[in-house]
């Protein structure tokens, strides 16, 4: 893959349900009150590390190399065609890929009792909810919609990257 050097910006991941952790852990903790905090993985990554890390916990194949010479405008159109976002959207986000987001440090997951998972950890916990279902039967049809939207998204971005693949051989 051939990818833009903003590849090399250096972000902090961190795993939803850590998220989810600390909003529900931090409520009714008065000295949090009146505060902000950065919550974070330990993990400092590039979005090029990400990406092969991803890889690596699928067991896929991949080769990127960041060339310097992509404007954020065929940056933003690189963006927009390798992932389901608009391109108003892909502007933006290239945008903000060129600022490193690393979270100041601070004691509040062991302060809560929290413990952070690591990057691969939670694309792994993602992964088991791929073919998630609710328990309660009231959820199928929503379950239903939700398998037949994600379907769609999957064969659509597969024609798009077979196309690019098409497109981009030497």
């Amino acid at each position: 893959m051939v990818a833009p050097k903003w590849l090399k910006t250096k972000c902090q991941p961190i795993a939803i349900r850590n998220v989810i952790q600390f909003l529900i852990k931090v409520l009714g903790v008065e000295k949090t009150y009146h505060q902000n905090y950065d919550i974070a993985s330990d993990d400092v990554l590039t979005y090029k590390e990400m990406l092969q890390q991803y890889a690596e916990v699928r067991r896929l194949k991949r080769w990127i190399y960041t060339v310097p010479v992509m404007t954020p405008k065929l940056s933003s159109y690189w963006l927009y065609f390798i992932t389901s976002t608009s391109y108003s959207l892909a502007i933006n986000l290239v945008d903000s890929m060129k600022i490193d987001v690393v979270a100041k440090p601070n004691s509040l997951a062991s302060d809560l009792g929290i413990h952070l998972f690591s990057y691969k950890e939670a694309i792994k916990m993602a992964r088991q909810y791929k073919e998630y279902r609710h328990e309660d039967k009231s959820f199928s049809e929503f379950d239903k919609r939700q398998k037949a939207y994600w379907t769609d998204m999957y064969e659509k971005l597969t024609t798009i990257k077979k196309r690019l693949d098409e497109t981009l051989k030497f």
